[in-house]
């Protein structure tokens, strides 16, 4: 009895089983099925099975300390190419020096962006283009760039000068570098008040116009000038310089260099895309 009810136990489940695999084998969907729920698990299994490897924490390079303010040379500024400066990367927008060190995956050897280590990027990135022809080996004064490429530049400058520090200055052929002391390397070598004066002034005028002037107590004018016309578009008198500052940051399109004109203190061209039309800035300081 018992190996009756076995047999047919048996039988039963043989019955079934090529039932289903009949149906499986008529049916296109059934056996799709079946083939994705065996990848799934296949899939699951192998995931499960695959080690997870954590980056030991010795690989990991330790974050480079500060770097002391200084102005450099062509020539010095190449030694900072991440290779040859014990991991040290600079690079240099319109004359100022920025730390890129801790970006070394971005600038270092082997980098995206492994060109700009130890070299002036300001022509390739107003042009927008990775060329090595681009990164000069002698001092680029770059006074051949377009309105437009040094728009661009500036562009650049301002985002780099939000991510990196500024550790110092490029220096023309036999200019002098600066002596700084070392609460401007604490500070990074540049506080705001400093930062709004240069670019009051632009970084590369080739006048000295303003070294000494548009001091944060001073009173200055403002002056918008059309282009077309040549009239007066308006005129915001006693203006601070942080109120001149906040008009320059908001519109941040340069269209010229800072130049010495009719006698002013500081002459700089600037688009304002909002207003449709590029107008002359004045700035002016009061005596």
């Amino acid at each position: 009895m018992d190996s009756e009810s076995s047999e047919t136990l048996t039988e039963t489940v043989l019955g079934l089983l090529q039932r289903l695999f009949n149906d499986i084998w008529t049916s296109p969907i059934n056996l799709i099925l079946v083939f994705l729920i065996i990848f799934l698990l296949v899939k699951l299994f192998l995931l499960k099975r695959k080690p997870t490897h954590t980056p030991s924490p010795s690989k990991v390079p330790p974050p480079l300390p500060k770097m002391a303010k200084q102005d450099l040379t062509i020539e010095e500024l190449r030694k900072y190419n991440g290779t040859d400066s014990n991991g040290r990367i600079l690079t240099v927008i319109y004359g100022d020096i920025f730390d890129v060190s801790r970006r070394s995956d971005l600038y270092g050897p082997g980098g995206s962006y492994s060109l700009f280590a130890g070299r002036d990027a300001t022509r390739a990135l107003s042009k927008m283009q990775l060329t090595q022809s681009l990164f000069a080996d002698e001092y680029d004064d770059l006074t051949d760039l377009a309105d437009t490429e040094r728009a661009t530049a500036r562009n650049w400058h301002e985002d780099f000068r939000e991510k990196y520090d500024i550790v110092g200055r490029l220096l023309k052929p036999g200019e002098t570098p600066s002596v700084y002391s070392a609460e401007d390397s604490e500070l990074n070598g540049i506080d705001e008040e400093a930062l709004k004066q240069e670019s009051l002034r632009t970084v590369h005028s080739e006048s000295n116009v303003g070294k000494s002037v548009l001091k944060r107590s001073s009173t200055s004018s403002v002056v918008f000038i059309n282009n077309d016309t040549n009239d007066d578009y308006e005129k915001q008198a006693d203006e601070t310089i942080d109120q001149i500052w906040k008009i320059f940051k908001d519109e941040n399109a340069w269209t010229e260099v800072a130049k010495s004109r009719d006698g002013l203190d500081v002459v700089v061209s600037k688009a304002f895309p909002k207003w449709g039309r590029i107008f002359r800035v004045t700035v002016r300081q009061s005596h």
